[in-house]
């Protein structure tokens, strides 16, 4: 009658011992965990209970009514007890896993109260059968009812949280549920078969095995703090990717200011220095890379990319660098190349240049007098198509012990801490370059004697691009500052390209910038259009925004890949993005688009991409392609400083005056030409009005919709762009600080900026009115010129001609009209610059009526 009892309790001890000497070993107890103590010790008395309640209802005759209720009471109390505390345990995990309260049900102990109540005052009925006796009665009902009740708050738990429990969790109170309402539908069909013992133990002995044995909690520890590191991993990922795209900005500033002064450089020696800075500042990026490289190396995501390169231009770059930190710790540095390495190498030239960037760094921090010396020699090799070349850098520096060298190879780990405290470094520069190595088939050696010095070699193979030898470096190095020129690249006149934006002083600025590859160039202005002109033309590449207020660039592309019509099945697409953030690359990939490109735009970046997406059939590199040398003084793509006026840029037609918050540096580091810049600057003037009324409009109902939130947000951003484009660089940030504000809907961010922006964003109206060229009013005499000049408008407009159609306004505005029909004419102006179709034929259309 016991045998049952006896082994569950047995059970019950077992699983008790293992729980508590786990504890008593060290193993700092989760709240889930204290829950499930309590279970244990709950579940190991009611057990007991249970044995003495089977004895005192099949003894009625012996045992004394009073004893037997007691043991009755404590029995079913016990009872009700473990299912309260199998509630509680899941509450507990819950709370574990989101790392924060539940909203409990502030009534989960009332059910205990009124069962046990229930089991005290109501009548107990002791049934008398062959088989063996048994309890029943409204108190034995009152307990199945509250047994009941913590069942289904058990399931609404489950239900409600299901998916931020942990599978074994789940598994566990699954399990628990299964086998209580199992044993009681048993019970219920046989009640003489007293096997409420086997569901304590099944309601123990699943949360055991799936949570809560060591074994079990080490996974789920070690699962928890994977998961944390991989958070914490991110997390310094996105800050130092975030970080260096910071940083970069200037950098790419400092180079393209740097390429305008190598091709306008006169002065041999001016050319030198702009060389050396461009060297600095590639070095420069190159340091920013290490940043970024060891996150790379830990996800894997590092990857060899082999390309031409001048190997002397590596190396000049390289030493020009390390002679200015060389020299300021008074050290020498001396460099010896073999003069017979190939003049042009294939392999991956960032990688090369950054491995003797670390080298070479940590031997002029740990070198304090004496010198640095780097040494390249050509091995004798079997191939003709390859070389070997054994690099070596020595040292006269503080040396390394031979037990402290496998350290070299540890991220964030530095030798000889409390010694070498005061040199900087992060740790990462050997670790990295030895990763480097590895993928690129070498291997870093490493000769140190402690207080005299080291030597870091390894040995690369290239594959030889032009076997004309390198000859004397120094002198090389002179020629290509001497010989220094800018050249169209290529031209491609029989491609045909979409340039897809919804900003139109964007879409000019792209047909401007490639007007010398003679690329038949179509535009549209939002996601509807593109798709449209898709089905009726086939593209040989698209250039797609991102952000624009019909459909934006990520859903045109989804569409355009789905359409059974579309004539541009297969055709390259690339993502035109304003926010070229760490990360955008591989997100637009995934998106589907081939290949992404940042705004502004780069014309040598832009010229780079176009000739890697063509086919090849299609690009042609002409022998006579216009060369634009920086010593040639006839050349009108460039700009000049006028040495007699510091605060203006010659262009044709005169000067570009200072204007308060443009610097017209940094807006043709985006545009080809003065010129192209001129022109840009009247499209932006010429819709200052428009562009701030339209914002304006989507303020004012951000607060009713968010709709008008996301279109606030895409107006915004298209701003941002047009006031870089110009160089007002503090107005585009203004801008970029409104877009983000709009994307993370901090209202009250955009509530306290937008007046202020709007404000300064108008009052570019009067700043660049002195940018204007003077125009020369015609009297109308025959109002048909007009008419007739409107009707070509409407039709470059139809065919999205940019230069037809800004080439007609320009004729219609130099006529002088009324005060209320040049009202007129600067909306329809306004119009044909943003490439409305719509404003301009409803325009065109009334003052046809007027005239």
């Amino acid at each position: 009658m016991y045998k049952g009892q006896v082994i569950c309790l047995i059970i019950i001890m077992f699983i008790g011992v293992l729980q508590f000497f786990a504890v008593k070993k060290g193993t700092k107890q989760s709240k889930p965990s204290k829950w499930f103590s309590i279970l244990l010790v709950m579940s190991f008395f009611q057990l007991m209970f249970d044995m003495g309640s089977v004895y005192t209802v099949n003894h009625l005759d012996t045992v004394s009514p009073i004893l037997n209720r007691v043991v009755h009471i404590f029995y079913m109390g016990f009872m009700q007890l473990l299912f309260y505390l199998a509630y509680k345990y899941l509450e507990a995990i819950i709370e574990e896993e989101i790392g924060d309260r539940i909203v409990k049900w502030k009534y989960a102990e009332v059910p205990i109260i009124l069962a046990t109540l229930g089991v005290i005052f109501l009548p107990l009925v002791y049934i008398e059968t062959p088989l063996g006796n048994y309890s029943y009665g409204p108190a034995a009902f009152t307990l199945y009812i509250g047994v009941a009740i913590y069942i289904i708050l058990i399931v609404r738990n489950l239900k409600k949280y299901w998916s931020d429990i942990p599978v074994k969790q789940r598994t566990a109170m699954f399990i628990v549920i299964l086998s209580e309402v199992c044993v009681a539908i048993y019970q219920i069909i046989i009640p003489t078969a007293l096997i409420t013992c086997m569901a304590i133990v099944l309601l123990n002995l699943g949360i055991y095995l799936t949570t809560e044995n060591p074994d079990a909690v080490l996974v789920e520890l070690l699962a928890k703090e994977t998961k944390r590191a991989d958070v914490a991993n991110q997390a310094k990922t996105d800050f130092l990717a975030k970080m260096s795209h910071e940083i970069r900005t200037p950098i790419n500033a400092v180079l393209g200011m740097n390429e305008v002064i190598l091709r306008e450089a006169k002065e041999e020696h001016i050319r030198g220095y702009a060389k050396d800075v461009e060297g600095a500042a590639n070095s420069l990026l190159s340091i920013i890379n290490d940043i970024l490289d060891i996150t790379k190396i830990e996800a894997g995501k590092v990857e060899i990319i082999p390309v031409e390169y001048d190997f002397s231009s590596i190396i000049h770059d390289v030493t020009n660098m390390i002679s200015f930190k060389a020299r300021a710790k008074s050290l020498d540095f001396n460099v010896s190349i073999d003069e017979d390495i190939p003049n042009r190498l294939l392999g991956d030239d960032v990688r090369i240049r950054q491995i003797l960037v670390n080298i070479l760094n940590n031997a002029v921090k740990y070198t304090h007098e004496g010198s640095v010396a780097l040494d390249i020699r050509l091995l004798p090799s079997e191939e003709t198509d390859y070389v070997k070349l054994a690099f070596a850098v020595q040292d006269t520096g503080i040396g390394i012990k031979e037990e402290d060298i496998p350290k070299l190879y540890e991220p964030f780990e530095r030798i000889e801490e409390k010694r070498n405290r005061g040199i900087e470094g992060t740790g990462l520069g050997m670790n990295i370059t030895m990763q480097l190595l590895s993928l690129m088939g070498s291997s870093l050696k490493v000769e140190s004697v402690y207080g005299e010095g080291s030597t870091f070699s390894f040995v690369l193979t290239q594959e030889v691009v032009d076997a004309a030898p390198i000859g004397n470096l120094e002198e090389r190095i002179r020629t290509q500052a001497k010989e220094y020129t800018y050249q169209g690249t290529f031209t491609a006149p029989s491609a045909s390209v979409l340039v897809v934006d919804d900003n139109a002083t964007n879409l000019k600025v792209m047909v401007n910038l490639l007007k010398p590859t003679k690329i038949a160039i179509d535009v549209a202005d939002g996601g509807y259009a593109c798709l449209e002109m898709a089905q009726k033309k086939h593209y040989d590449l698209i250039f797609l925004d991102h952000m624009m207020p019909d459909l934006d660039g990520i859903e045109t592309l989804q569409r355009m890949k789905e359409m059974r019509d579309s004539m541009c099945e297969g055709v390259p697409v690339i993502a035109l993005t304003a926010n070229a953030i760490t990360g955008a690359k591989d997100m637009y990939l995934s998106k589907g688009f081939d290949a992404f490109l940042a705004k502004p735009i780069v014309p040598e970046r832009l010229e780079q991409m176009i000739m890697e997406m063509l086919p090849e059939d299609l690009v042609v590199f002409e022998a006579n392609a216009e060369i634009i040398s920086s010593c040639d003084d006839s050349s009108d793509r460039s700009q000049r400083m006028d040495g007699g006026q510091s605060n203006t840029q010659k262009i044709e037609g005169g000067f570009l005056p200072e204007v308060e918050g443009i610097d017209w540096n940094y807006g043709l580091l985006h545009l080809k030409d003065a010129e192209l810049l001129k022109d840009t600057v009247i499209d932006f003037y010429r819709t200052i009005d428009s562009e701030a009324d339209t914002l304006e409009k989507w303020y004012g109902q951000i607060e009713d919709s968010e709709e008008a939130l996301k279109q606030y947000r895409i107006k915004v951003h298209g701003m941002k762009s047009s006031a870089a484009l110009i160089g007002a660089a503090s107005l585009s940030g203004v801008a970029k600080l409104l877009e983000y504000a709009a994307r993370d809907k901090k209202t009250d961010v955009v509530h306290a900026v937008t007046p202020v922006f709007l404000e300064d964003w108008r009052s570019y109206k009067e700043k660049l009115s002195t940018c204007l060229p003077q125009e020369e009013k015609q009297s109308i005499e025959d109002e048909k010129v007009i008419l007739d000049l409107l009707d070509a408008l409407g039709a470059a407009m139809d065919e999205m001609d940019i230069d037809a159609s800004d080439e007609i306004m320009e004729e219609i505005r130099q006529y002088e009209y009324a005060k209320e029909m040049q009202q007129l004419i600067d909306e329809l102006s306004t119009a044909v610059v943003n490439l409305d179709g719509e404003g301009v034929s409803v325009l065109r259309k009334t003052i046809a009526e007027k005239l």
